[in-house]
């Protein structure tokens, strides 16, 4: 989901980490861009899109091409479960190497929990489809009308979890900054990624 962050300024682990959480899910980069070297806050925003359409291309499209008015549609829909994802710093500990661990309590949404489910059903509802040869055409017309079809239906039920959206109980994820030989505080940003990953139940998904 993100570019590599950079090495950051000063000494307040806290709002490092809840700045770059703000700036990844919510698209707030204000305080981003005024704690991090040499980033703006266009850059900083333009990060956050790219972000946001690549999960889209390929954690919900999988690679399958969608015009670029149903694509606007699905990276805006993401951008607000995104942003209603419920996470707070808790508390910071220092490490033994010199940098910081910093704890950060949140409720995972079952936003995608349940758009999978529904997706299983959709497609089972093609393959019906399919096999009642309501398609027509050659191999490659019916390919892209099954694929359209599928991600027209699939949005509105993406739409529909977003509104019936609810959350699980509070967990934790503790984020390691780490001090490199120049004094200067970096954070890996794999975790981030893995912190997504947890807070939108994908890892329970995928597994």
């Amino acid at each position: 989901l993100l570019a590599a962050f950079g090495v950051f300024r000063g000494f307040n682990p806290e709002g490092y980490v809840k700045a770059v959480l703000d700036q990844s899910l919510k698209g707030e980069v204000k305080v981003a861009a005024q704690l991090m070297d040499g980033a703006t806050e266009d850059a900083l925003y333009k990060q956050y899109e790219a972000g946001i359409t690549s999960f889209v291309e390929n954690s919900i499209a999988n690679g399958v091409e969608m015009d670029e008015e149903l694509k606007g549609k699905y990276v805006a829909l993401c951008k607000k479960v995104f942003a209603a994802m419920k996470y707070e710093v808790k508390e910071t500990k220092d490490a033994k190497d010199g940098g910081f661990e910093v704890t950060i309590s949140y409720q995972p949404s079952n936003v995608f929990t349940n758009f999978i489910t529904k997706i299983a059903e959709e497609n089972q509802r093609i393959t019906e489809k399919v096999e009642n040869g309501e398609y027509r055409g050659t191999l490659e017309e019916i390919n892209n009308q099954m694929q359209q079809d599928f991600l027209t239906n699939a949005y509105v039920l993406f739409e529909e979890c977003f509104g019936s959206r609810e959350y699980g109980e509070e967990e934790t994820y503790v984020f390691k900054i780490v001090k490199d030989g120049e004094g200067m505080y970096d954070l890996d940003e794999t975790q981030i990624s893995e912190f997504i990953t947890k807070i939108l139940d994908l890892d329970e998904n995928q597994g």
